[in-house]
């Protein structure tokens, strides 16, 4: 099964669990149904159904309880507990949010609400991103060690640049750097719960053993079978490289990434940007 019927059959899970009142309660539940790790499984749905799983979901189950509550005849009460909202007033707060009416009006009134509905996601509805990418490189890393910076970014910050400018005011600092200089990014996140971000190191590859100032992280990069990715030009753009890594190139691949974490190498002049993300050992890339 490809990264695409996985995100398929997601969906079609959480459908039933709407139709079944078995609440599936958080992206990492859902994730789990599919073998992905909660932030890769995050970055495919994300890429193939153009919004995140946790506000699809959110919506979903909004959407499914609206169109029950206009068909059916159930207190109100008793629709908010079957879903899984602690009380009434809960569904009702997040009921008005999304849709701008309370579930009493949308009854009552027999409303025609478009906005803040969620459809279905359909198998039709996938729009791929296909850049002018060459194809990715499986390459087996031996162990290596980074040392630099590491900050905590949010979800919600969508360049690296301030930290970066961090660090590069201190690397001349860090001991025991390999010639020629190489920079990375190494990203690492938790691998269950709900995400609220990743940890960022950058850094340099660095001599192992080396001992290095309080302000410096060091880590042992595993090593293993990576996938290589190149991203080349404009940086500010990578983000269209990650979704056509994840919503074209996984979507439509039967391998996984593994782990939690994946980094980034830097050229000399800036142009090209390697991608390494972990994949499970003895992969055979498609011909």
């Amino acid at each position: 099964m490809n990264g695409f019927e996985n995100i398929i059959q997601a969906v079609e899970i959480y459908e039933r669990s709407l139709i079944d009142h078995k609440k599936i309660p958080s992206v990492s539940a859902l994730a789990q149904r599919t073998g992905y790790s909660p932030y890769h499984f995050t970055r495919l749905f994300s890429s193939v159904v153009g919004i995140g799983p946790k506000e699809y979901m959110q919506g979903r189950l909004l959407t499914h309880m609206l169109d029950e509550l206009r068909a059916t005849s159930k207190t109100l009460a008793l629709l908010s507990e079957q879903y899984g909202y602690v009380d009434y007033a809960s569904f009702s707060r997040a009921f008005k949010n999304r849709f701008g009416y309370s579930p009493r009006e949308a009854r009552d009134q027999q409303l025609s609400i478009f906005q803040g509905r969620v459809e279905i996601f359909k198998p039709d509805s996938r729009k791929e991103i296909i850049p002018c990418l060459p194809q990715p490189q499986i390459m087996s890393l031996q162990p290596f060690v980074l040392s630099g910076i590491a900050f905590f970014i949010g979800n919600e910050t969508k360049s690296f640049h301030s930290q970066w400018n961090t660090f590069m005011q201190a690397e001349d600092q860090i001991e025991g750097v390999k010639e020629p200089r190489k920079f990375h990014q190494y990203s690492s996140w938790l691998e269950e719960g709900e995400l609220p971000g990743l940890s960022v190191l950058c850094a340099l590859e660095v001599v192992e053993n080396t001992i290095q100032k309080n302000v410096f992280t060091t880590r042992i990069v595993e090593g293993g079978d990576y996938l290589q990715f190149l991203h080349e030009g404009d940086i500010s753009q990578i983000s269209q490289t990650y979704r056509y890594i994840y919503g074209t190139w996984f979507a439509s691949q039967e391998i996984q990434p593994r782990g939690c974490w994946e980094f980034q190498r830097y050229s000399q002049d800036g142009n090209t940007v390697e991608i390494f993300i972990p994949v499970k050992t003895g992969i055979l890339l498609p011909n």
